[in-house]
């Protein structure tokens, strides 16, 4: 059981998008039938409509659950029974729901009203203040999508007279008070690699300074009558050499490397949002 901390916020609230009154009878079929819960080419389709919005925000993939779908699949027939949208009292995974007329749309199609309300998503806002409208579940489909904890879906579609339906199980639950959904600090699709240090230059050594030259001995002078005792040659003053130039100095620059610091995200409660359109 779920403490307060954990309950469902706004008491169970539920969003509804009416974008018509009834079914446009004109519209065209674009789903003859419904697919089952087995079908592995509608397990692909789910996955990959979560799936893909995830890699963009940065989060693992969901996987399938058949549990979930199995549960997915008992209340999207009595919903379809009944005729009206109503989230199921269970608190232990959360819930996305998707009503229009028969055959109106695919599971994709129906996967993406719920994307669409990314654009009053406010990234890396916490619950319940996450949507540009002010209103929570404006987003609250969204948001259960692509829930950083959340690690598994099941989902499934009844028909009924008039409409169908399309349940989706969540496991771990999102839509947590006081956390986002994912951290929303790294631009979408935009890996952030820290840089690495710069390689520190081998030291630079002082070439080793050139021997001054001897300085070439005076000539033997050889007495003669005239000049007995013969004085010396004046010695030559060796000439100045160059000194060595300085060793090189390489400044060394090694960038500043900031740890990532995740927004810690602790376990989800139960989303309680639906959608319904003609």
């Amino acid at each position: 059981m779920f403490t307060t901390r954990h309950r469902r916020m706004a008491a169970f609230a539920v969003a509804v998008a009416l974008t018509g009154a009834g079914p446009a009878l004109a519209s065209p079929v674009v789903m003859s039938s419904v697919p089952q819960v087995s079908d592995r080419t509608f397990q692909a389709e789910i996955l990959a409509a979560h799936n893909a919005e995830r890699r963009a925000v940065g989060v693992p993939d969901l996987v399938w659950s058949d549990a979930l779908a199995a549960e997915a699949e008992a209340w999207a027939n009595g919903l379809a029974a009944s005729g009206a949208m109503t989230h199921a009292a269970q608190r232990t995974h959360g819930e996305n729901l998707y009503m229009n007329a028969v055959g109106r749309r695919t599971a994709t199609q129906m996967v993406a009203g719920w994307l669409a309300e990314r654009a009053n998503y406010i990234p890396g806002a916490a619950h319940p203040n996450v949507s540009k409208t002010g209103n929570w579940a404006d987003v609250g489909h969204y948001t259960a999508m692509v829930w950083s904890t959340t690690t598994e879906v099941g989902c499934a579609v009844a028909r009924g007279k008039v409409y169908d339906f399309l349940v989706c199980r969540y496991n771990p639950p999102g839509n947590m008070r006081g956390r986002a959904a994912y951290d929303a600090s790294k631009p979408r699709r935009e890996v952030v690699v820290a840089a690495a240090p710069s390689p520190t230059p081998a030291p630079v050594v002082a070439a080793a300074p050139v021997p001054s030259p001897l300085p070439t001995p005076p000539p033997v002078q050889t007495a003669r009558a005239a000049d007995p005792v013969p004085a010396p040659a004046p010695a030559k003053t060796p000439a100045a050499q160059p000194s060595a130039p300085p060793a090189a100095v390489v400044p060394v620059k090694v960038p500043q490397v900031d740890e990532a610091n995740p927004v810690p995200v602790p376990s989800a409660k139960p989303t309680v949002v639906a959608r319904q359109a003609d």
